[in-house]
């Protein structure tokens, strides 16, 4: 599995469903082979120098992974995942666009829920095979990721993500049919910041 996420991770491979599904069929078959491959995501996500390309790899394959309880275990324990998390779910001007920039924080904050939300969080589940919802939307384009989204019922409690102290900011605006960030300016409606979250 560590060689997959290496391919993975290369610049210029593009991430799809046949290898993600592939990395986390090999990680359930050869649980032996996860630690390596979830250091290495981990790696990716905490790197400083590595590219906003390489992180949203990093992370569409690690959101994928968290379905498997022994990865979920060793995302846990990663030295400096919460903190690089964290950094992610603030992204802004990475060069690549404000609705890749939505996708990098919206993903770090679903990997964040799910390994340090309080009260632990917990396994995801799903048919073998199937990558989340979410994955498959924001391969799709953040349009179809709002949808998809939208649809998916709350897994834990929003009260806070744990370990960082920070509450979720994030909410679907149905008026402007997509995800927003509360108290960030985006394009909806002239660049003007969304509602400062409720007390």
């Amino acid at each position: 599995a560590a060689a997959m996420v290496r391919a993975a991770l290369l610049p210029g491979s593009n991430v799809n469903f046949p290898q993600i599904t592939e990395i986390c069929d090999r990680s359930a078959a050869e649980p032996s082979e996860l630690e390596g491959a979830v250091s290495l995501l981990v790696a990716a996500l905490r790197d400083g120098y590595a590219d906003y390309r390489k992180k949203l790899k990093a992370l569409t394959i690690s959101n994928e992974m968290l379905y498997d309880e022994g990865a979920l275990r060793h995302f846990r324990v990663a030295k400096g995942l919460p903190e690089a998390l964290e950094r992610l779910r603030v992204t802004k001007n990475s060069g690549l666009g404000t609705p890749i920039d939505e996708n990098i924080r919206m993903l770090a904050t679903e990997v964040d829920k799910t390994c340090f939300a309080e009260g632990g969080g917990g396994v995801r589940s799903r048919k073998s095979g199937q990558l989340s919802k979410l994955t498959g939307a924001l391969k799709m384009g953040v349009g179809a990721a709002t949808a998809a989204a939208d649809k998916l019922a709350p897994r834990r409690s929003d009260k806070g993500v744990g370990q960082l102290g920070e509450t979720n900011n994030f909410y679907y605006d149905q008026k402007a049919q997509r995800w927003r960030q509360r108290g960030e300016p985006d394009d909806v409606d002239g660049a003007t910041a969304a509602p400062a979250p409720l007390p």
